[in-house]
């Protein structure tokens, strides 16, 4: 791989270079707004008959959050469309230049910046996969931070190396000496790493603990008790770890919640939503932390936004496993068929039904596998 410095350089003199992942990294902000434009008005190529849209599609199903099913797929294509941006903000480095502060309480916003600008200890942001998210850490790295993201282990490797590019290259071109490290969520010597990083005396009160809660949740299958707390969410039953939070209250470290999104002008805020300045007495009508937290992105989604929400595509993984019994046949019978419950789809030359309530794709012809059809004799229903 080209070295960093040679990338930098790149970079700087064209307006845009080409980043560890092959993304196209971007220093010159009118590259930024071309390519906005350009993704505001794509055409995205028919998509429908791919499994991400099935996925996608099923977790609007399972969640029957009331809206026009009709509408999944043009839902799924403002799904793409805000993936993108965000993709886009993320590896745009004068972005956090022009990113917006805001709040409904003005103390809260100036609170928020003073601590951005000068904190006088370390703190941590909770945010979620939601809207423009990825620029916070870029938001944090420009403003010389060291961030401790807490996350899983596939998401610090799938990002690791485009983080450590953005670092250098904000130090070499602005002097902005910052740094970004990893803690393992699914690590159970996490509380212990945390701990020994707040028990040293010398350490930077630029120093925040970044988490997205909505990347911690398990299923019914994997958690345990002490690490997990229930969460009604969307009206689902969610298991959350609760280790950070958990954290925050034992060592009294003030947490902003906070949802990372774009205004009417297309421009990116950072909107605060809470601060809680002494976790461990913290309660907010009876609400803990992490219920509080849900229930701003529920107000969020619930607002005709349902499309920024990255996880629908992989929140089947937090359900418990989801085995159909035998005599659950119905969808055979073309009189009980639900179109809203299956969707076709295509994967390399083959194509089956996909089943949004148990997340299992039949086959509809292919050879040494039990067959859509092959199911529909067996239970002598006749179309």
């Amino acid at each position: 791989m080209e070295d960093y410095q040679k990338m930098i350089d790149r970079m700087i003199n064209d307006g845009y270079c080409t980043m560890p992942d092959k993304c196209k990294a971007i220093y010159d902000i009118n590259i930024y707004y071309q390519d906005l434009q350009e993704i505001m008005g794509k055409i995205y190529p028919d998509q429908s008959s791919d499994f991400s849209f099935a996925v996608f599609r099923a977790a609007l199903y399972r969640w029957d959050l009331g809206h026009d099913s009709t509408t999944d797929y043009e839902l799924y294509k403002l799904y793409l469309r805000n993936r993108d941006i965000n993709e886009l903000r993320s590896h745009t480095f004068l972005l956090p230049e022009i990113i917006k502060i805001k709040s409904n309480d003005e103390q809260l916003s100036k609170r928020f910046k003073d601590d951005i600008a000068s904190p006088q200890k370390p703190f941590i942001i909770s945010s979620f996969h939601y809207s423009s998210y990825k620029s916070l850490v870029n938001y944090l790295i420009y403003n010389r931070f060291t961030v401790y993201i807490i996350a899983s282990n596939g998401i610090i490797n799938q990002n690791r190396d485009n983080l450590d590019f953005y670092v250098k290259a904000m130090d070499h071109q602005f002097g902005k000496h910052s740094d970004v490290r990893y803690i393992g969520a699914e690590d159970f010597n996490s509380m212990l790493t945390l701990a020994e990083i707040l028990s040293d005396k010398k350490i930077d009160p630029k120093t925040v603990f970044l988490l997205f809660p909505d990347g911690n949740i398990g299923n019914k299958q994997n958690i345990d008790p002490k690490r997990f707390e229930q969460v009604c969410f969307l009206g689902k039953e969610l298991w959350v770890r609760k280790g950070v939070f958990m954290f925050a209250e034992m060592f009294n470290i003030p947490i902003y919640n906070v949802i990372i999104d774009s205004d009417i002008r297309n421009d990116v805020c950072i909107n605060i939503e809470f601060y809680i300045e002494n976790p461990k007495i913290f309660k907010h009508n009876g609400k803990n932390m992490l219920i509080l937290f849900y229930n701003v992105l529920e107000n969020y989604l619930l607002c005709g936004n349902l499309h920024k929400w990255e996880c629908w595509v992989y929140i089947h993984s937090w359900h418990e496993h989801l085995t159909p019994p035998v005599e659950d046949k119905e969808f055979v019978s073309i009189n009980n068929y639900d179109e809203n419950r299956f969707t076709l789809i295509s994967i390399k030359q083959d194509k089956y039904v996909f089943d949004s309530k148990y997340y299992i794709s039949y086959p509809i012809q292919r050879n040494g596998t039990e067959t859509l059809m092959d199911i529909i004799l067996k239970t002598n229903v006749t179309l």
